[in-house]
């Protein structure tokens, strides 16, 4: 007779009984979490994203540069859901809502808490930036509250799951922070724009456009030089920049920072216009990009820069712009080159335009931003919600005392509004 170790391996073999399992190997289990990531970044690619993308001011001209145009793309062109906020109009159902959340230059103890948030739930968030932010130059207007939040960026910049950073200068620089970046570079404005007018009749402005303050003393210099020799030579500042002229005994007409349309529409309306780009190089100022360059030559004015890195990368000397040292005796000279001659200032900013628009168009960003989004998605799985009756409480209670500080907040912002009115002669 056989033993009933033969009966069993007979019946195991005739599909009569399973075979006793065994615990899955190491290799084995590997290969399981390789397989199940793979799904997950499969699922992505073909399911719509949900992407939440958050600003301190959502209508301030980088937010909309940086996120509103992209992001508004890649719903037209890939189908995904996105929500352009505010982070002050941001609810809990926002965060909840979101597949992967995109956080720009976040610096408040209330980002810091929110991605805190969305990293427990397993919610992936990207932080964009695009400038140096806790190594800020002397002359900037904000550098003491910059440094302040210093070590919060770099917190903030250490949590996230991924970085997305506008030069590959600046993501350079955040390489040390451990986490993957990925260059999402700035664009031109649509090609539809107005383009200015160059003649050799009518007065010459020298266009210097700032948010902030800078080093001028001898851009300074060579103005007024240039306005001693050429009468009909005048200068414009729009911005912050127009104090630090004012401060170096520079005459000039203002105006006030504004959104990158009316920017576009005001300059390309000026008689004969060349745009003088003067930066330091310090690290913080050559992390920048070279987006004045794109503003300018979209609508036909020729650019004169300082020789740092942010515009030898766009520019080259006197073939699409001019480059210039860090002396006046160099800005002098290539201005006074361009106010004599419109058919110079015509050559080279055709020349760059084209440079501009065949390298770096919205297209490539759009791509770029696209992949990244996937990538941080792919990387890190969002976790399950809890669906206990206790989950459901927490979330419905925190939706409902989040309602509930909103509406108090809106309601106090009504009643300060109407006692400054009151207030007012």
């Amino acid at each position: 007779m056989r033993s009933p170790a033969e009966f069993t391996a007979n019946e195991q073999l005739l599909g009569l009984r399973e075979p006793p399992r065994q615990p899955p190997s190491a290799q084995a289990q590997a290969m399981a979490r390789r397989s199940a990531q793979s799904v997950v970044a499969d699922a992505a690619s073909v399911r719509p994203l949900n992407v939440l993308a958050v600003s301190g001011d959502m209508a301030s001209p980088i937010a909309e540069i940086r996120l509103g145009i992209p992001m508004r793309a890649l719903t037209l062109q890939r189908g995904w859901f996105v929500r352009l906020k505010s982070s002050r109009d941001c609810t809990r159902p926002d965060w909840r809502w979101a597949d992967v959340v995109v956080m720009q230059r976040a610096c408040a103890a209330k980002d810091m808490h929110r991605m805190r948030w969305l990293k427990a739930r397993g919610i992936p968030v990207i932080y964009e930036i695009d400038d140096l932010l806790y190594e800020p130059a002397e002359h900037l207007a904000h550098a003491d509250y910059m440094r302040r939040d210093a070590w919060r960026v770099k917190q903030m910049l250490s949590m996230a799951d991924a970085i997305t950073a506008s030069t590959p200068a600046l993501a350079q620089q955040l390489s040390g922070f451990g986490r993957p970046i990925t260059v999402v570079p700035n664009y031109p404005p649509d090609t539809g724009v107005v383009q200015a007018v160059h003649e050799d009749v009518n007065p010459v402005t020298v266009l210097i456009a700032a948010s902030d303050h800078q080093q001028l003393a001898p851009l300074a210099s060579a103005l007024q030089r240039l306005q001693s020799d050429l009468p009909r030579l005048q200068v414009l500042a729009i911005g912050l920049i127009a104090d630090s002229l004012h401060a170096l005994g520079v005459s000039c007409r203002t105006l006030p920072v504004m959104s990158r349309e009316a920017f576009l529409a005001t300059v390309a309306t000026l008689p004969n216009p060349i745009g003088a780009i003067p930066l330091d190089d310090s690290p913080f100022s050559n992390c920048k990009s070279a987006i004045k360059v794109f503003d300018y030559s979209a609508v036909n004015i020729p650019c004169v820069c300082s020789d740092v890195t942010p515009y030898r990368e766009v520019i080259a000397h006197n073939v699409s712009g001019m480059l210039c040292g860090d002396s006046a005796d160099a800005w002098y000279a290539a201005i006074r080159t361009l106010a004599m001659s419109a058919q110079r200032r015509n050559e080279l900013s055709k020349r760059a335009r084209t440079v501009i628009y065949g390298e770096f168009g919205l297209q490539r960003t759009v791509a770029v931003m696209a992949d990244a989004l996937k990538a941080v998605c792919a990387r890190q799985p969002r976790r399950s919600a809890r669906s206990d009756a206790l989950a459901c409480l927490a979330r419905a209670s925190g939706d409902w005392m989040e309602r509930l500080v909103f509406w108090v907040r809106e309601l106090n912002r009504q009643r300060v509004q109407v006692r400054r009115k009151a207030q007012l002669p």
